[in-house]
């Protein structure tokens, strides 16, 4: 009698004397059937019983991936199916497999693409947007850390700068 293929193998011609293993980074959902390959944003270890998505925040090369690539610190993974996207000014990533970066606090800014972190704002600036410079305060003003406005000095008061 012929016996039926085990889960995770294969025989597609007739005559085979014993199943074939299915390769990493494809799929066998039909023992008479060739491997189906994973599709990009897939994977399949050799453990596993079928294709399975990466988690979100991570992504695969390919297609026949047998594992998940890592989103690295600075970089955004917002699909599983494509490769890591820098994070745009005003934003960073300060963890590894980030889905979506983050936009810079109030107060805080970075001007750099790949950021990890955002910088607060200096006392005597202020920052109107995350996504440029602190701009000095003008004379007759002042501001403390992580402001967006310059405040004007009150009656009897001044600022030098």
């Amino acid at each position: 009698t012929c016996t039926s293929c085990a889960s995770k193998t294969y025989a597609t011609e007739y005559g085979q004397v014993s199943c074939k293993p299915c390769p990493p980074g494809y799929e066998c959902t039909q023992s008479d059937q060739q491997p189906r390959a994973c599709a990009q944003g897939f994977y399949r270890d050799g453990s596993m019983t079928s294709c399975q998505r990466c988690p979100s925040g991570m992504w695969t090369k390919n297609t026949t991936s047998v594992r998940c690539e890592t989103c690295p610190v600075g970089y955004e993974c917002p699909t599983t199916d494509s490769s890591p996207v820098p994070c745009r000014i005003g934003t960073y990533a300060s963890k590894i497999n980030t889905a979506s970066c983050s936009t810079c606090s109030t107060g805080f800014f970075t001007v750099e693409t790949r950021s990890i972190q955002c910088q607060r704002c200096p006392r005597g600036y202020y920052c109107p947007q995350p996504t440029s410079n602190p701009l000095a305060c003008p004379p007759g003003t002042y501001s403390d850390y992580k402001q967006t406005v310059c405040t004007k000095c009150d009656s009897g008061y001044y600022a030098p700068n």
